[in-house]
């Protein structure tokens, strides 16, 4: 999964190796800025709030775990669990006031 923060500074990439890389865009083609290692499983989705203020991360650990990317690469500052399957899709509403996760199971959650 591939995210860019709304004001082009951060690009997010998620994989199978349960990790999600944070490059600055201010130096394209250079190593990750920062390496989100977290998850329990695969990351699926992922999303930026409007504001630049949150990256959303979701996968088949069936949780979203949420980064404060005033201090990105830091351990994620809320994780959310009751997903009741792997999590596919990520969307922050353009308020930032709701993230809403769609899992493999037809479900929407706010």
């Amino acid at each position: 999964s591939l995210a860019f923060s709304h004001d082009n500074k951060w690009l997010a990439a998620g994989s199978s190796d349960m990790k999600v890389r944070l490059y600055d865009m201010a130096s394209p083609g250079r190593a990750p800025a920062h390496t989100l290692d977290d998850a329990d499983n695969s990351v699926f989705s992922l999303a930026f709030s409007h504001d630049n203020k949150w990256l959303a991360a979701g996968g088949s650990d069936k949780k979203v775990r949420l980064y404060d990317m005033a201090t990105p690469g830091r351990a994620p500052t809320h994780t959310l669990d009751d997903a009741d399957n792997l999590v596919y899709s990520l969307a922050f509403s353009h308020d930032n006031k709701w993230l809403a996760a769609g899992d493999r199971g037809d479900r929407v959650r706010t």
